[in-house]
């Protein structure tokens, strides 16, 4: 098979090809971070992320390789309205939370979703999820931080399926977790075994860094 591309500018003119084909639009290169081209032995890979022209305000991560596949997430955005719907006011009974941000990520796919593809049909395919952070008030005790996790906690568990939660305090994180459909829901006690945990190896960590910078 003819390869497809063989540097980061032909990735990019494969690549809007494919995706003006695919949704009937015309698409240009947005600069970013991410940005990275790799050559393997057998073939190259590129990622970047690109936009719609008529409305650069989206932007899509697009991953390829020059034996012709490309994934792409752009067709998150045909669910904006559904996604805001589940996490508008969503934690808004949560007087003790500071701040929160609630972020969808669409996962990347080769297929031709629609919009008239039913929501929980990408979603799943897709794997797409949400990325929740929370800012908790400061010095509370482990068993308060654990009683307020757990109510978020099942605030997120059936609106959003598959998530990843960030809890910070004084903009220090201080508990993670994903939640999928393979598993169940935390009580209060593993909260709190998973908040001293977390606690022991950040503090760990801290040393170690500590101690290497003191050696330098």
């Amino acid at each position: 098979m003819d390869n497809k591309f063989q540097d980061k500018e032909t990735a990019k003119q494969f690549i809007t090809s494919k995706l003006e084909n695919k949704y009937h639009e015309e698409f240009v290169y947005k600069k970013s971070e991410t940005e990275y081209f790799k050559k393997y032995p057998t073939k190259r890979i590129y990622m970047g992320t690109f936009s719609p022209k008529e409305n650069t305000s989206r932007v899509v991560e697009v991953w390829a390789s020059n034996s012709g596949e490309i994934k792409d997430n752009y067709a998150s955005y045909f669910y904006q309205d559904t996604i805001d719907q589940r996490t508008k006011d969503l934690l808004k009974d949560k007087h003790f939370i500071t701040s929160s941000v609630i972020e969808f990520v669409g996962g990347k796919t080769t297929k031709n979703f629609t919009d008239s593809t039913e929501f929980e049909e990408y979603f799943q395919e897709t794997e797409s999820f949400y990325e929740v952070e929370i800012e908790l008030r400061k010095n509370l005790s482990d068993e308060e931080y654990a009683s307020e996790i757990e109510s978020i906690l099942h605030s997120l568990y059936e609106p959003l399926n598959h998530f990843y939660l960030k809890v910070k305090q004084d903009n220090k994180l201080i508990f993670m977790y994903e939640f999928n459909k393979e598993k169940k829901s935390l009580s209060k006690t593993e909260i709190l075994e998973d908040l001293k945990n977390q606690k022991e190896e950040r503090e760990y960590m801290e040393e170690v860094f500590s101690s290497m910078s003191e050696s330098e």
